[in-house]
């Protein structure tokens, strides 16, 4: 970690009861951060405001937050932003008091240094066992609870960059840190993300930028089949940016085809600091 700010003071630790620690009770965001610009950061308020309104945090130093995140990205202009908002302490037990203080917990961290190929020549994808679980009043959001994500990373060493996560229906929902999208003749296909899974801020972004290029995109229930119908996927996120992926286990080879390309390029082009309608389905 490189600097952290709690409730807008240097500090490197909280109260050990802490309702984040106690109970997982609270939410996260994670921006990049390149040239001393946090990117996107229009989409990952609004998914933070919806996840507030979901948990019931009674979060409103919006302005705090933000002046937090434009210090430490002058800081260090070139890193990881991670963002915790946390229900502060009270009293033992899993009932919420009235209008209970919410704890930000602003650090940044050095980029993660994932080979530059990735994005060129692509990776290769595993299906992950575990199944994750359904609860449409979490779906989308980012909340704290992460151990079907740890649990599904701990599948697998180096032998792949990814892992695909269904649902107990044995619909696709996410991979394990990104989102999923299949090329095919008319456009782009995503899953549906009402039931469960992140709707990821990169995810969004894809959409508009696919928008702008002419390129349908669907929103739907996937089913692994559709894996093997598809000669074009990739994955994305907001450090990643996008991968595309060249090989599914042993089962699916893929082609790094145009529209990977053209969205790519116009990632890479476009105003990181614009405004956009983050989607949580």
């Amino acid at each position: 970690m490189l600097s952290c700010l709690v409730n807008g003071i240097a500090a490197q630790v909280v109260a050990a009861d802490e309702r984040a620690l106690l109970y997982g009770d609270g939410l996260f965001e994670t921006l990049a951060v390149r040239q001393g610009q946090a990117e996107f950061i229009d989409y990952h308020l609004q998914r933070l405001r919806v996840g507030c309104e979901c948990l019931a945090l009674d979060f409103d130093s919006w302005q705090s937050l933000q002046d937090d995140i434009d210090v430490l990205s002058r800081r260090h202009p070139d890193a990881a932003i991670k963002v915790i908002l946390s229900r502060t302490v009270g009293n033992r037990g899993y009932q919420i008091e009235p209008r209970q203080a919410v704890t930000r917990i602003i650090s940044t961290h050095a980029l993660p240094a994932w080979p530059q190929n990735y994005a060129e020549t692509g990776i290769r994808i595993r299906i992950c066992d575990l199944r994750l679980s359904i609860q449409p009043q979490l779906a989308g959001i980012k909340h704290l609870n992460r151990l079907e994500q740890v649990l599904a990373r701990a599948e697998w060493q180096n032998e792949y960059q990814e892992g695909l996560l269904l649902d107990y229906n044995g619909r696709l929902v996410e991979a394990s840190m990104s989102n999923i999208f299949l090329v095919h003749e008319s456009g782009l296909v995503t899953p549906s993300l009402q039931d469960c899974g992140v709707a990821g801020v990169m995810r969004s972004v894809i959409i508009e930028l696919a928008e702008q290029l002419g390129i349908a995109c669907r929103i739907q229930p996937l089913s692994t089949d559709m894996l093997d119908t598809h000669h074009e996927l990739f994955v994305c996120n907001s450090l990643i940016g996008i991968w595309p992926v060249v090989a599914l286990e042993s089962r699916c080879q893929y082609r790094i085809g145009a529209t990977t390309r053209a969205l790519q390029q116009a990632l890479s082009e476009c105003d990181k600091t614009q405004r956009g309608q983050w989607r949580r389905i």
